[in-house]
């Protein structure tokens, strides 16, 4: 691997992350990969399993519950390493998808080359290099039913247009680390650009968080966690 060092998908203002944080590959408890960071007890996913956790919380109960729409915009704040929209990708059946992705601070692209998700999900592996690769602001046709736009920004420097997008992975590292994108006010954000009956989805059940989703205006609800990990994830919607 000829990148050691990735930068964190995270706003560089933050007070416990740096943009030079490292990150080791680790396989996860499904045989799936995610990244550890060594300045911090924190990985991209669960060590419960990075693909099952990706197809419960925002396949699961995020996209399959927007079946109804033939075309769907998607907002995921967290890139990362791609596997969600891998994901999307893959589950998307008949649907037309639009997706958005914020990452301030790409991975490297020979650390994204040993990510073995393609080959556990019988994905083409360009298409996945491709969204990484993707110029920023572009949209770009990553298959004949997704397009896809990488904006190399952090939720707070985003310009959200209004009422736009039908589902919304909030997919950032824990609020412990990064409280100054959990509040209100990034919430709000993205309940004003949220069209009525849009969803949003995350790992995290903490209650601060749930209250700033809630202050936003969406209705928050507490769901089952993907299996073997955690017990609980979170869904707002936006009425």
């Amino acid at each position: 691997m000829k990148c050691e060092k990735k930068q964190t998908p995270l706003l560089l203002n933050s007070k416990k992350m740096t943009p030079h944080s490292k990150a080791s590959i680790i396989t996860t408890a499904d045989g799936s990969h995610t990244l550890a960071l060594t300045t911090a007890d924190e990985t991209y996913h669960s060590k419960h399993g990075a693909i099952t956790e990706s197809a419960h919380i925002f396949i699961k109960e995020g996209l399959h519950q927007k079946t109804q729409n033939s075309t769907i915009c998607i907002l995921e704040v967290g890139f990362g390493t791609g596997l969600n929209a891998l994901m999307t990708l893959l589950h998307s059946g008949n649907q037309e998808i639009n997706y958005h992705a914020l990452e301030p601070n790409p991975l490297c692209i020979d650390v994204v080359q040993e990510l073995n998700y393609t080959q556990l999900l019988k994905a083409n592996k360009q298409i996945f290099l491709q969204m990484h690769q993707a110029a920023p602001e572009e949209k770009t046709a990553i298959a004949k039913n997704f397009s896809f736009t990488l904006f190399k920004k952090g939720i707070a420097f985003f310009e959200a247009p209004a009422s736009f997008y039908d589902l919304i992975y909030f997919d950032l590292f824990d609020p412990q680390l990064t409280q100054e994108l959990w509040t209100p006010d990034i919430f709000s954000k993205l309940y004003r650009a949220s069209r009525p009956g849009a969803i949003m989805t995350t790992y995290s059940v903490k209650g601060a968080v749930r209250r700033s989703m809630s202050l936003a205006g969406f209705k928050v609800e507490k769901l089952p966690g993907p299996p073997g990990g955690k017990r609980e994830m979170t869904r707002a919607i936006k009425l």
